[in-house]
């Protein structure tokens, strides 16, 4: 123990060892701390976030936090799967989530994370930094780019995971790109999705949709195409007859239930009628069960739409 004049230097120290390392602190850097961490710990003060690296005890459960604590015991490590996902800003991360990661760094798991030993090429690895702290403060991660983790997210999600890559930009060829780069098991199984996606759905009710009007041999449309509302604002109707000025949306609760989400259809859908457009909209829960009624609907309403445009006057 340091001489009692010392102590408080010390725990000052500490603290300011963890505003600089933005919440972590690596004893190997700071041996200095010794005292105070182990000190700090039986109060429980910090915890060890990974054999060594100690975070304050509020802290130490934080995504962001732990991942800090894992590229302070490997700065090579690369974010995977599920962990690059929260990166990319596609979910908000669960409390206590697993970190998943690669590293050959490594060698023993810890208590929170799953690392694995896997080759990524450099040119299918990003960089994350939070924007949400102060700019002193933030670390850049190495994370998997979006279409390398849209396919790890496939392998286990399926084509759900595709349905939001999709939504979040990525491209099929992207896609299809990864899994000629990467032969792996499954890549079979992924290359049916991507060819099941070739209309780019954006959702699972979009997808069955879509395999539908095909199926019935329905043509004409287009998927999530935009469509000029005003000379700034876009619309994204989820199916488009665009010579027939016709937008069918899929709507389902999970995405359309609150009442943001209300109004900002609304407001589309009169922007679409002023401009000409007829706004069908149908539940998604009724595609997905009913696929081949939802496609003879389409069938209907695309030739009373025709029927209905030939007569308008000139």
């Amino acid at each position: 123990m340091p001489p009692r004049a010392n102590v408080q230097g010390v725990q000052e120290q500490l603290e300011q060892a963890l505003r600089d390392r933005a919440g972590v602190v690596a004893l190997r850097t700071h041996p200095e701390l010794a005292w105070a961490l182990r000190s700090a710990k039986r109060r429980g003060e910090v915890v060890a976030v990974w054999p060594g690296i100690y975070a304050a005890q509020g802290d130490a459960t934080d995504f962001r936090v732990r991942v800090l604590a894992l590229i302070t015991a490997d700065p090579d490590a690369i974010l995977i799967g599920p962990s690059a996902e929260v990166a990319l800003g596609w979910r908000v991360a669960e409390a206590n989530e697993v970190i998943t990661a690669t590293s050959h760094r490594l060698q023993t798991q810890q208590r929170g994370y799953r690392l694995v030993r896997r080759r990524i090429a450099p040119d299918d690895v990003a960089t994350w930094s939070d924007g949400d702290v102060p700019a002193a403060d933030r670390v850049a991660v190495r994370i998997t780019a979006p279409a390398v983790t849209a396919v790890d997210l496939a392998r286990e999600r399926g084509s759900d995971a595709v349905d939001n890559a999709l939504r979040q930009g990525v491209t099929l060829t992207d896609l299809n790109s990864v899994l000629d780069r990467y032969r792996l098991p499954g890549n079979a199984e992924l290359r049916r999705i991507l060819r099941d996606s070739r209309d780019e759905p954006w959702s699972a009710a979009e997808r069955v949709a879509q395999r539908a009007l095909r199926d019935h041999g329905i043509e004409g449309w287009l998927a999530n195409r935009a469509v000029a509302r005003t000379a700034t604002r876009f619309a994204y109707p989820d199916i488009a007859f665009d010579d027939l000025l016709l937008a069918i949306e899929i709507d389902g609760y999970e995405h359309h239930g609150g009442l943001a989400a209300f109004l900002s259809d609304r407001e589309r859908d009169l922007d679409l009628t002023l401009l000409g457009w007829q706004v069908v909209r149908v539940a998604a829960g009724w595609v997905l069960q009913h696929a081949d009624e939802f496609a003879a609907a389409v069938q209907a309403i695309v030739a009373i739409r025709a029927t209905l445009l030939r007569a308008a006057p000139a």
